[in-house]
Parts: structure tokens; C-alpha cells; sequence
């Protein structure tokens, strides 16, 4: 993935202690970055229900495939597309038969 700079105030027992631990690891301290936030936000989201509510959102046409699958993640949405699509066809199938 395509990597841009962003500008980041950090505290400065919080880059020392980040730095410790990347030479540990023998990994950059950006890198150990990524590899924090990545599972940070991957637990969090599954922890407060956001993927739930993404997923809510894009079945109610409030945000798109591609915005659910950076939140919830790619199986998800394409869970979440398919259950769309079905709904859709259901509440079509109800109409012809006047529900």
C-alpha cells in the first residue's frame, strides 16, 4: 500500500518508548506505527460495533462499498453487499405480490 507522510505530535515519552521497542523488533519506527494503529483500529472497530454500523449505513445507501470495506474489512462487505442485494430483491418480490 502507498505510504504518504503525515505530521503526527507525539509525546516524547511516547517516541522513546516506541523506539525501544521497534529496535527490539528490529522494525522502523513508522512501521511499527502502521502495524499499532492497523490493530488498534481493527479491535476498536470490532469492539464498539462500528462495523456493525458501517455496515447499517451502507445498506441504508448512506456510504458506499468501497468507504465499508476500509472499516469493516473486505469479507464484510462483501457479506453486506449480498445481504443488500437480496434485500432488495425482496422487497421488490413483495411488491409484485402486494405484500
Amino acid at each position: 500500500m502507498a505510504r504518504k507522510k503525515y505530521l503526527v505530535a507525539l509525546k516524547e515519552g511516547t517516541v522513546k518508548r516506541l523506539d525501544a521497542i521497534a529496535k527490539i523488533v528490529r522494525k522502523k519506527r513508522d512501521t511499527l506505527i502502521n502495524e499499532i494503529f492497523d490493530e488498534y483500529l481493527d479491535r476498536i472497530v470490532e469492539e464498539k460495533g462500528i462495523d456493525k454500523l458501517a455496515i447499517d449505513r451502507y445498506i441504508n445507501d448512506k456510504m458506499d462499498e468501497k468507504e465499508l470495506a476500509l472499516i469493516a474489512g473486505n469479507d464484510k462487505a462483501k457479506a453486506a453487499k449480498i445481504t443488500k442485494r437480496i434485500g432488495l430483491k425482496g422487497k421488490k418480490f413483495l411488491k409484485a405480490f402486494g405484500e
